[in-house]
């Protein structure tokens, strides 16, 4: 006997919809420049599925300062109804870790582990975090949370969609068009390079 034959036709079409509607997302590709030449390559991916949202950032950088230099930068956070709840960064040089850190919302804060310090936030709510400046133009923000850094970053609005950025390291620049980022200048004390997308 065929139990197929005896499923409604339309039980189908629902199963399928409501399979394509439990996951989307958006990923956009970024080359890294410096001086005019294409230095690394760094993809953004954020992914709803229910209440649950993903981001996650992967880059890979080479340049030469006497020797060859590799560096890998990996970050991941879920956030559940709109509130970050865990995330993870991990930098490496040359395939050895440099800077690494850990975030987990608690009762009341968040615990925030950097690679020299543990760090209490007196946050019951994160909502705004470092990924999302790729995905959505910062209108009306002036602060950012960012676990690498254990705190909340300045954002200044300059006009024109672009967007000032401070941190210790610091300053990057974010442009936008039609609320995606295009572009982040990132200015150090070593060097200025860009951010440029490819896709999305």
């Amino acid at each position: 006997m065929n139990l197929l034959k005896n499923i409604p036709k339309g039980f189908f079409l629902i199963l399928a919809l409501s399979i394509g509607f439990q996951a989307s997302g958006q990923k956009l590709v970024y080359e890294l420049v410096k001086g005019g030449d294409v230095i690394g390559e760094m993809i953004c991916e954020k992914i709803e599925s229910g209440d649950q949202l993903t981001y996650s950032i992967r880059s890979v950088t080479n340049f030469r300062i006497v020797v060859k230099l590799t560096v890998e930068y990996q970050l991941d956070e879920t956030y559940e109804n709109g509130v970050l709840i865990e995330g993870r960064t991990n930098s490496t040089l040359n395939g050895v870790t440099q800077k690494e850190s850990t975030v987990k919302k608690r009762n009341t804060d968040y615990r925030v582990e950097t690679e020299s310090d543990i760090v209490f936030l007196q946050d019951k709510e994160i909502s705004y975090s470092i990924p999302e400046i790729y995905f959505q133009e910062p209108v009306g923000k002036d602060k950012i949370f960012s676990q690498v850094f254990a705190t909340y970053l300045v954002i200044q609005d300059q006009g024109d969609h672009s967007y000032l950025l401070e941190s210790e390291d610091g300053n990057n620049i974010y442009k936008y068009e039609d609320g995606i980022c295009t572009e982040v200048k990132v200015d150090r004390s070593y060097a200025t390079f860009y951010i440029k997308l490819k896709s999305k």
